[in-house]
């Protein structure tokens, strides 16, 4: 199974869709906020998130990453795509006009989600994710696309 979490109107071919509204008719119907999910969701290939992040307070966005993380199956993917915090002006305007936006990212955000060394030399997994309850992720991908959004794929080790 693959999961489209907070997929809204944007069905994507290949997954289910989860969205905690029944108006855009998903496949579940489910608030990812809420704990445990569905214990038909475990062993799960891969699940997707895109432009959903922003809009769940950090310590819960930590929560709901780890229970990705608990139903994925060995080597399962997480991609997401959140709107990137950076120098660019219109960036900024744009993540912080939004009233529902709690959760801001910018190209190290997931430095804390990897047990290695960033690229200046420092592990914020140790120093500061485990203690924060972060589950470590391996990380293949972590790029800014078309300078406005970051796209991130971990992978369940």
């Amino acid at each position: 199974m693959r999961l489209n979490i907070g997929s809204g109107d944007q069905k994507k071919e290949g997954y289910k869709s989860v969205d905690m509204s029944d108006k855009c008719n998903p496949d579940y119907v489910w608030d990812i906020t809420q704990f445990p999910y569905p214990k038909e969701w475990e062993g799960c290939k891969e699940v997707r998130s895109d432009n959903l992040f922003e809009h769940i307070e950090p310590k819960t966005l930590i929560r709901v990453i780890n229970e990705i993380h608990k139903i994925l199956m060995p080597g399962g993917k997480l991609w997401i795509r959140v709107p990137l915090l950076n120098a660019n002006p219109l960036n900024i305007h744009r993540a912080f006009t939004d009233p529902t936006h709690c959760n801001y990212f910018t190209i190290e955000t997931f430095d804390y989600w990897e047990d290695k060394p960033n690229q200046a030399g420092l592990n914020r997994w140790k120093m500061f994710g485990k203690d924060y309850g972060i589950i470590p992720w391996k990380r293949i991908m972590n790029e800014e696309w078309n300078k406005t959004f970051l796209i991130v794929e971990l992978v369940k080790i």
